[in-house]
């Protein structure tokens, strides 16, 4: 979908005639919102492509080391803070950080491929 869009937004930018110097400065202004566009589009593509790695590697990982990953990545809180709350050690809350981090990779990498 993201190529179909740049195809069609090309196709709308050719132009058929030669352009006054008003024509080319609509045309430039046209371009950089189109790029910005692009951008943002490519943005948002790449923002869900992370989510769902995300859930994806959720699914693929015990509760309690999601949940270590999570509060220690969204919820702002201390490797320590977190090992006392979940009763693990601190080596065990880097561990399934480290774990999570690699599994959303991994799925993220997957989910690239399938495009």
């Amino acid at each position: 979908t993201y190529r179909a869009w740049c195809d069609f937004l090309e196709q709308m930018h050719e132009p058929s005639a030669p352009l006054s110097n008003s024509a080319i400065l609509d045309q430039l202004d046209n371009q950089n919102a189109r790029e910005a566009l692009l951008a943002a589009l490519e943005e948002e593509c790449q923002q869900e492509l992370v989510e769902i790695a995300m859930r994806l590697a959720e699914k693929r990982m015990d509760s309690k080391t999601w949940r270590a990953f999570h509060m220690t990545t969204y919820g702002e809180l201390s490797a320590q803070q977190v090992a006392e709350e979940l009763q693990m050690s601190t080596a065990s809350v880097y561990q399934a950080k480290s774990r999570a981090q690699k599994l959303i990779r991994e799925e993220l990498e997957n989910l690239e491929a399938r495009e």
